[in-house]
């Protein structure tokens, strides 16, 4: 039981996040210990030890008040437990004695702290006899600006499916479990994601701990799972609490991207701007001009390697009437067999029903690359259509795509 304790908590030592408010404390032990001896010499004893911090200091005075009375609170419960009253409750029979060293000991300081949050870490365990000790972890989190808690309802966009999704997909994605594989591969009780209940907002993003027996058997103790906050799209509120975090960047400057001209006689002409954003996102904007007498047209822009809409971390249009992404799975139109098939990979569409000759379109995204990919791939193609004129796709040749028209195709390096 020791040896498990020493090494869950160096586990959980060993992820470490950045404190933006420049938080500072000392330490301090509160102990409580009792020791009974029956008759026949054997002893049970019982140990409370909870480590807290003291003078706290910081750059911002409300998270220091908020942290300070967090730790009152916790410190001030703890210090309630009587390992003298505990062991005598258990000691009253000597003819069948209950012997050895119990402990509970815990630790409270602070996870991680952002411009606009502070989250303390309340854990630690031990052992009243049994098979095994118990151990976990609380995290809570604070708005400084309010001083309340902060509820996984408070940072989110939309629903929480969608959120647990995002989660869910990240999760999959970094242990290698593709979303139809079954949780159980990776030791879980059942093939059914569910959130931590414990969560931590840090500069990396969001934290979640599942402590031991809530998604694993005791023997797979605790899992830890850091999301960035890129890999959660749109399901983060960008208003709130993690508006630092979850703006994404601006979309390309068209002079200083690299850019690629498509020019089809009498039809159109396509420029596509590409630049390497960094952390892994691509920024990609596609202007089509009209150059033919139809009035209405698609642009149409793909991701060979990408497959669910999420990878999307920003999209805007120009000009468009409607902008649809369809991941892979959701139904597109296949211009070969003249009917509806599932898309195989991520489609971004805009549509425009009123499109005159000379006019310019434009759709920008910022795309969560694939990981360890060398480049980032995009297929673009357009299409017009109108009542007097039938329907023409351009380009006519290029790398043939899921839809069964022919594409221009464009690598970004990573």
């Amino acid at each position: 039981m020791v040896i498990m304790f020493v090494i869950v908590t160096a586990l959980f030592s060993d992820m470490s996040f950045a404190n933006k408010l420049g938080i500072k404390y000392q330490t301090k032990d509160w102990s409580d210990s009792y020791c009974h001896t029956y008759s026949n010499g054997e002893k049970l004893c019982m140990d409370y030890v909870i480590t807290y911090p003291i003078d706290i200091r910081g750059d911002n005075q409300k998270a220091v008040d908020i942290f300070k009375s967090q730790v009152e609170k916790i410190v001030t419960k703890y210090k309630k437990s009587s390992a003298k009253k505990d062991i005598l409750d258990m000691t009253l029979d000597d003819s069948d004695p209950i012997v050895g060293s119990w402990t509970d000991e815990y630790t409270v300081e602070l996870l991680a702290s952002t411009q606009k949050t502070l989250t303390l870490s309340y854990s630690g365990g031990g052992y009243m006899g049994g098979a095994h000790g118990n151990y976990g972890t609380e995290f809570i989190n604070f708005d400084i600006d309010s001083g309340r808690k902060i509820s996984i309802a408070d940072i989110i966009s939309g629903t929480k499916s969608s959120f647990t999704k995002a989660v869910e997909r990240y999760y999959r994605d970094t242990n290698g479990l593709g979303m139809h594989d079954s949780l159980t591969r990776l030791e879980w009780f059942e093939n059914k994601f569910a959130l931590a209940d414990n969560f931590a907002i840090t500069d990396k993003g969001i934290y979640f701990y599942y402590n031991s027996y809530e998604i694993k058997a005791y023997a797979y103790g605790q899992t830890e799972l850091l999301v960035p906050y890129r890999n959660l799209g749109d399901t983060i509120d960008s208003h709130g609490v993690l508006s630092t975090y979850v703006s994404a960047p601006e979309l390309i400057s068209k002079p200083h991207s690299n850019n690629k001209v498509y020019r089809v006689n009498n039809l159109a002409e396509i420029t596509v701007y590409s630049k390497n954003l960094g952390s892994g996102l691509v920024s990609v904007e596609v202007e089509m001009k009209n150059l033919s007498l139809h009035n209405r047209g698609w642009l149409s822009i793909s991701f060979p390697q990408l497959r669910y809409r999420d990878s999307i971390i920003k999209s805007n249009s120009a000009g468009f009437d409607t902008l649809l992404s369809y991941p892979r799975g959701k139904k597109i139109y296949h211009n070969m067999l003249r009917k509806a098939v599932r898309a195989s990979y991520l489609l971004v569409e805009g549509e425009a029903t009123r499109w005159y000759r000379g006019d310019t379109k434009s759709i920008s995204l910022i795309v969560d690359a694939p990981r360890r990919a060398d480049s980032l791939i995009v297929y673009v193609r357009g299409s017009y259509k109108d009542r007097r004129r039938p329907v023409v796709s351009f380009p006519n040749d290029g790398v043939d795509g899921q839809q069964g028209f022919y594409n221009y195709t464009l690598r970004v390096d990573l």
